[in-house]
């Protein structure tokens, strides 16, 4: 099976090339722009620890920041391959970014149609959180494609039984799951709609067989990349997750539904490594276990939601206008920050406040709907939902639940068509107060101030300026260049104190 053909118009190749142009051009729009030349926050550690591993230095590393294996495995693997350059896996992820699309436009195809998948796949393509993230060395390029193939490769099960498909599925879905760890509560969604909407083309037996090998692939593959990450980095003061802590961040009295420092802890990953131990080994007086630490922080973040339960369903209010709110919320990274230095961004691009209200209008459309691979898109989002009120909201902990609002906005636009056309004024009218209440509801203005991010992100570019600037003033002093003096983009040309933010 040609993966992008399709019988008349090779629309699959359409839209991979037209998602892979927009992304070229905000790779060339951003290519001066400090912080893509210069590695801040998290990513700092990403690059450092992969290059050790790629030059096989790992072992008498102390790792002491929680990095997620896939990434650093990702990472290190580009640059075993092709040396230390920080383009060449954004160009990768560009591509995987562009796969991403033709597979909405797949998945979209075998749930509704030809003309549903087209829709949603050119979504995708001109969605510009999807274009500012693949062109980022971060997680979510990764996470999208995963999740996306885990769809397509499901959508495809609940049509045709067959072993593969359910253990490709596991795979993709497994190591999304360790990319970013609250999307394993995914995992029940895909339980609940198997024995939901699976009862009718498959046997009991059958499906009970494939849900017990897709469990266990899961769970196996899972394990697997914490076998490989002990294996290549064996000396670590951070733990593999960090669920506990994110957990309290986001449940503890001064949080605000977003990101925030707790009070004694760095925001950033030493902080949340070095720092969180520290209190917990006060607290206990003597050394602990990274189980032990994880344990404090979800049992700490637990004890504020039992004494404190109204202030906590206002919390969880706040977190969910911010799940709905059309503002990408920025963490170390800041999508309207990038926008603003992008010529290409700063096209009208579709977004979440446009894609969001059709895809809620798309789950009204399916209470007809015969394909059961489709009533799995708001199961997925429905569970990633509940996964965020759990934590805290930020733009790249929301993307993974943008896939299935995408593939649910092509349904909805479509379905608004097919009731004009048709003339069903009533439904026409129901389906419009529908998408008239999420629209207003999505594009609210957040109380959230916008510009304290933006005044916070551009003192650290600053500072990163002024930093490079002193060492090329030293460069000159002690070598004598003879040319023009250019800021270097290598990270092994640069100090951890110019790359990394505190």
């Amino acid at each position: 099976m040609n993966f992008f053909a399709s019988k008349k118009t090779g629309r699959g190749w359409l839209i991979f090339f037209t998602a892979l142009v927009c992304r070229l051009l905000h790779l060339v729009a951003v290519k001066d722009f400090i912080p893509f030349k210069n590695l801040l926050g998290d990513v700092y550690f990403f690059d450092q620890f992969a290059w050790k591993i790629a030059t096989g230095a790992a072992h008498s590393e102390t790792l002491t920041a929680t990095l997620t294996p896939v990434y650093l495995a990702f990472l290190g693997a580009c640059y075993k391959l092709f040396g230390h350059q920080l383009l060449v896996p954004r160009l990768i992820q560009i591509v995987l970014g562009s796969l991403s699309c033709v597979l909405i436009y797949k998945t979209g195809k075998i749930l509704w149609n030809r003309a549903a998948g087209t829709l949603a796949g050119f979504i995708a393509a001109f969605y510009g959180i999807f274009i500012f993230y693949d062109a980022e060395l971060r997680k979510p390029c990764l996470v999208n494609f995963l999740l996306i193939s885990t769809l397509y490769l499901l959508s495809k099960v609940s049509a045709k039984q067959g072993i593969t498909r359910w253990i490709l599925a596991a795979i993709a879905f497994s190591t999304a799951a360790s990319l970013r760890m609250n999307l394993a509560i995914g995992l029940l969604a895909i339980l609940l709609w198997s024995v939901i909407c699976l009862r009718r083309t498959y046997k009991r037996t059958d499906l009970l067989f494939y849900l017990s090998i897709f469990m266990l692939t899961f769970f196996v593959v899972l394990t697997a990349w914490r076998v490989w990450f002990n294996h290549v980095l064996p000396r670590q003061e951070a733990s593999f997750e960090e669920s506990g802590l994110h957990f309290y961040i986001g449940n503890h009295p001064d949080a605000t539904g977003t990101y925030g420092r707790v009070k004694g802890i760095r925001a950033g990953a030493l902080g949340h490594t070095q720092d969180s131990r520290k209190i917990v080994e006060t607290e206990f007086r003597r050394p602990v276990t990274n189980e032990e630490i994880n344990r404090y922080w979800w049992n700490k973040g637990v004890r504020f939601i039992l004494e404190n339960p109204s202030r906590w369903i206002a919390l969880e209010a706040k977190k969910l206008f911010l799940i709905l709110n059309a503002y990408e919320i920025p963490n170390d990274e800041n999508f309207d920050f990038t926008r603003r230095n992008s010529w290409f961004l700063s096209f009208p691009l579709l977004s979440f406040g446009w894609v969001a209200p059709f895809g809620f209008l798309g789950i009204f459309c399916l209470r007809k709907e015969k394909n059961p691979a489709a009533y799995l898109l708001p199961l997925i989002l429905g569970f990633y939902i509940f996964s965020l009120l759990l934590i805290f909201v930020t733009s790249a902990y929301r993307l993974p639940m943008q896939i299935p609002l995408i593939l649910l906005a092509a349904r909805g636009i479509l379905c608004l068509r097919e009731t004009w056309v048709s003339k069903k004024a009533g439904l026409f009218g129901f389906y419009c107060g529908v998408l008239f209440f999420f629209f207003v509801t999505v594009n609210r203005v957040t109380f959230l101030p916008k510009y304290r991010y933006d005044n916070f992100m551009t003192v650290r570019i600053e500072r990163t300026q002024k930093q490079l600037t002193q060492q090329q003033a030293r460069k000159l002093s002690s070598q004598k260049p003879r040319g023009a003096i250019l800021t270097s983009s290598s990270p092994a040309s640069s100090s951890p104190r110019s790359s990394q933010v505190s």
